[in-house]
């Protein structure tokens, strides 16, 4: 939605994403902010749940926006994606451990052989090389540790992402979405 108020920008986006589920409650969110949000991004995300009710909700401050079928590049712009009847979703804190080979994460369950069938990737834009030795740091562990799945997402300036339960805007980390596979 273009207008540069963080708080009618979250209930805009919200009403059209609301509207296009029909009479089904949200399952799951996911958010994407302009760069024109960077500072006002807490209160834009307070708007969107206040016209969402509390649902596990992703996303970032990013360059750039897609939203229907609009790319928005140079203005203010908020983006809100919601699902309906995908099944329970939820979100969850990953810790990243330092280790002699660079690092792990560390909190996702994997259920009876059920592996995930996609993962999109929301990482800040002080991450990559500007934080690792190595190219690639994050994707690649995220590959190392799902297997070949669908992967996609970019670098941003301000992820969202839970902390107790609770939607955070964070930085200098990384919100991962996992989608599940087929039970095994």
């Amino acid at each position: 939605m273009l207008t540069a108020d963080p708080g009618e920008a979250g209930r805009r986006a919200a009403g059209v994403a609301r509207a296009s589920l029909g009479d089904s409650p949200p399952a799951f969110g996911i958010l994407f902010a302009s760069a024109h949000f960077h500072e006002s991004a807490e209160a834009l995300l307070a708007a969107v749940i206040e016209q969402t009710g509390p649902l596990p909700l992703i996303g970032c401050v990013a360059e750039s926006v897609v939203g229907g079928a609009r790319e928005v590049e140079s203005e203010p712009a908020v983006s809100l994606w919601l699902a309906a009847d995908v099944g329970p979703a939820e979100t969850f804190d990953m810790e990243f451990v330092r280790t002699a080979s660079g690092g792990a994460y560390g909190g996702y369950r994997f259920e009876p052989g059920r592996k995930p069938a996609g993962a999109l990737l929301f990482t800040c834009n002080g991450r990559g090389s500007r934080m690792f030795a190595e190219p690639d740091h994050d994707a690649r562990l995220l590959a190392s540790m799902l297997g070949d799945i669908p992967m996609a997402g970019f670098f941003c300036g301000g992820e969202l992402g839970p902390v107790a339960g609770q939607n955070y805007l964070h930085t200098f980390t990384a919100s991962i979405a996992l989608f599940p596979g087929a039970a095994g």
